[in-house]
């Protein structure tokens, strides 16, 4: 049960409030009763209770508030249509720059998806690895642990690999010492 602190309406806020709670029915009533109630210190399950909405419509109502004012609760155009907040040119660049990153890596996920149905339906073998980068050239945390794991492997496999080439030779030298001859690798191409 989350308790609010009081004081989220200004002056004018509250009176707007306390006119629709009192000259409106339906859900702007409902949602003045909420901001009332919350204003005076109550907690977002009583406000709900008081109003008749569920501790989700109280959330929602206030996360409008926060972000909208009330405007974004109390707003015809609310209903039907997004709000559009006036920003000003700072965040207006940063909206259009996060804009323009989220373009970016929709366009970085379309090429990859058309990589991946590539190597697909290619006869490239499943051993190989093939490692994206995104839009920013940086590799996730995670896919550096994966990264690294398969480097790790890759040289133990290759260690391996030596090591029973070099058992192997020891036993054939071995062979040659008690003057036997040492079997050929008839599996051998030529």
């Amino acid at each position: 049960m989350t308790k609010s602190n009081g004081s989220i309406l200004t002056s004018e806020e509250q009176a707007i409030c306390e006119q629709i709670s009192q000259n409106d029915d339906g859900l702007y009533n409902q949602r003045a009763q909420v901001l009332l109630a919350l204003n005076e210190g109550a907690s977002q399950l009583e406000a709900g209770e008081l109003a008749g909405l569920t501790i989700g419509q109280v959330r929602y109502c206030l996360q409008r508030f926060r972000m909208f004012r009330t405007a974004g609760i109390f707003s015809a155009e609310t209903q039907s249509q997004p709000l559009k907040a006036e920003v000003g040119p700072k965040l207006s660049s940063q909206i259009s720059r996060t804009d323009s990153r989220i373009g970016d890596s929709v366009n970085q996920l379309k090429k990859t998806q058309d990589r991946v149905n590539k190597i697909k339906t290619s006869s490239i073998p499943v051993e190989k690895t093939i490692v994206f980068e995104d839009p920013d050239n940086e590799i996730t945390s995670n896919k550096k642990a994966k990264i690294k794991k398969l480097k790790i492997k890759q040289k133990k496999d290759k260690k391996d690999k030596k090591d029973k080439k070099a058992k192997k030779d020891k036993k054939a030298k071995n062979k040659q010492k008690q003057g036997k001859k040492p079997k050929k690798n008839r599996n051998k191409k030529k």
